[in-house]
């Protein structure tokens, strides 16, 4: 799967679907008249304890890059960082966060999806 603002879109609702509450907010950011870059945001929100932050941010250009805030995981949280890629499952969401360009390995966390039944 190719990385996209797309793409990210659909995994945020995705994970709507496995019980999370989705608020999207879409802004453009502007400087004299000329679009500096647009956003989208989703932010994605479990019980007291689970708060995720995916971001896509798109130039005029067209590049775009992704971003992950782990607002709070239980006890654990961290700033805004790059996404390498992400893949969403059944089951769970891979998310890469750095990955060697020799062989795309890298450091990457996964997110289980609660059972139906739990």
């Amino acid at each position: 799967m190719e990385m996209s603002a797309d793409y990210m879109r659909q995994t945020a609702e995705h994970m709507a679907t496995k019980g999370y509450a989705l608020e999207v907010q879409h802004d453009e950011k502007e400087r004299d008249g000329q679009r500096i870059f647009v956003r989208d945001r989703y932010a994605l929100t479990r019980n007291d304890n689970e708060h995720f932050i995916l971001e896509c941010i798109t130039y005029p250009d067209g590049q775009e890059k992704y971003f992950i805030e782990v607002k709070r995981y239980h006890s654990i949280y961290t700033f805004s960082f790059p996404l390498d890629s992400w893949k969403h499952r059944p089951d769970r969401v891979e998310f890469k966060y750095y990955a060697l360009p020799e062989t795309g390995l890298g450091l990457s966390f996964i997110l289980t999806f609660p059972k139906e039944d739990d």
